[in-house]
């Protein structure tokens, strides 16, 4: 009666332990079914809306010189520093409005970008250029690349499945590597 109970309590945790550590094919299926992007639209309206620190990164591809530009945008004002081969300058913007900080003190400045072209540093500027460039798309797990091109210019975003991470634009002259972190 004994070794009989011993082989039911065996099979019986066999039988359990076999159920339970094997995931079965269908929840498997499930989970990589529901890992879906949001809508592009959606992902650039929301980083157009959304408060984010960013690096962008611009290289001449001319002279090899390199303009950074770190900061955040908060409640639609962007604050940050540029740093070029003139210097470091701390900058804010509002609108369309451009300041340089020093120490307490703002003063209208006019070449933050010195003379290159700003409409690839601004979010709604560029979006205008989806518009007239050719699309291809691709899709990795969690990555999706979206590459626009014409001629002359060729732009790639990356995103995950719930943002915009980051844009490359190439240009004849110019290279831009533009990063967004969300701001917690």
């Amino acid at each position: 009666m004994i070794k009989l109970s011993l082989w039911v309590l065996f099979f019986g945790m066999a039988i359990i332990t076999f159920t339970f550590s094997k995931p079965s094919t269908q929840s498997v299926q499930n989970k990589k079914i529901t890992k879906e992007f949001i809508d592009f639209k959606i992902m650039w309206k929301n980083l157009e809306e959304s408060n984010y620190s960013y690096e962008y990164i611009v290289t001449n591809k001319i002279t090899n010189d390199i303009l950074t530009y770190n900061g955040k945008v908060e409640n639609e004002v962007n604050t940050g520093y540029r740093e070029s081969k003139l210097g470091i300058i701390k900058y804010k913007q509002i609108g369309s409005v451009i300041y340089q900080i020093v120490g307490t003190e703002e003063e209208i400045i006019e070449n933050l970008y010195e003379g290159i072209n700003e409409n690839y540093l601004n979010l709604s500027q560029l979006k205008s250029y989806f518009n007239i460039l050719s699309m291809s798309e691709e899709q990795k797990e969690n990555t999706k690349i979206m590459k626009y091109e014409n001629e002359t210019e060729f732009i790639t975003i990356k995103m995950n499945l719930e943002r915009i991470r980051s844009i490359q634009i190439e240009t004849e002259e110019q290279y831009y590597e533009l990063s967004f972190y969300e701001e917690k």
